[in-house]
């Protein structure tokens, strides 16, 4: 039993680490499809309350971090990605927040 054991004991620390590194991996290859979309809604919010007009290059950064991020996910570099997507929603939301202020009285 001795060496019977020690090899089930190896074989299941072996099992559980590649479980482990595949949960790992599969973490951080998720395509940031809801980071992406929330840039996009952020730029959309941005662009109604008028930050166009009121705040263009906060918006333009928004939607150059937003492109940045489509074409890192065409690459399929999903992990790379996921920043950009989501500067893309920061600065959209401050280029919202800054139109907003400069529509007050």
């Amino acid at each position: 039993m001795g060496e019977s054991g020690y090899f089930h004991r190896r074989a299941g620390r072996w099992a559980s680490a590649a479980g482990l590194m595949l949960c790992v991996m599969a973490c951080v290859t998720t395509p940031p499809y809801q980071e992406m979309s929330d840039a996009r809604q952020a730029i959309a919010v941005a662009e109604e309350v008028g930050a166009a007009q009121k705040s263009p290059a906060l918006l333009a950064q928004a939607r150059q971090y937003l492109a940045n991020a489509k074409e890192k996910m065409e690459k399929r570099s999903f992990s790379i990605a996921r920043s950009p997507a989501l500067l893309a929603r920061e600065k959209a939301i401050e280029a919202a927040r800054h139109a907003k202020q400069r529509n007050l009285p």
